[in-house]
């Protein structure tokens, strides 16, 4: 069923959910001292984070593991790889293009998860995330 135009009023669990991200997302900008500019990768990662936690609406099963176990039944949510936004990561430097000495790694500040492989995406020096 669909709502009347710019109701929002209609869309209750939708904009509960909404609201439920932007706060989520302005407190790991705010402890993360980050700019706001970053909003975008601070919207994906607790929306990441946000499909690892419990909700009363999946009768407090994990949505990831509710999505999943259509897949594979043994299916286990595994959140070892959370890390805080904004905490310090290293991104490796393939042996091509660097020469013999250079460092192997540089650092950067992890902004969030890849959506298409289980890597992190750091916010490079340059401002550029790889």
């Amino acid at each position: 069923e669909t709502s009347p135009a710019y109701s929002p009023e209609f869309n209750g669990m939708a904009e509960r959910v909404n609201r439920t991200l932007m706060e989520m997302a302005r407190t790991a900008l705010y402890d993360s001292g980050l700019s706001l500019t970053l909003w975008g990768e601070a919207i994906l990662y607790a929306t990441h984070v946000y499909n690892l936690l419990p909700h009363s609406g999946t009768n407090f099963e994990i949505p990831s593991k509710l999505f999943s176990s259509y897949v594979d039944p043994n299916y286990v949510v595994n959140v070892k790889h959370l890390r805080p936004f904004g905490c310090a990561a290293y991104t490796h430097i393939p042996d091509g293009l660097r020469r013999k000495l250079e460092d192997k790694s540089r650092m950067g500040i992890m902004v969030g998860y890849d959506t298409q492989s289980k890597a992190y995406r750091i916010l490079l020096p340059s401002g550029k995330i790889q």
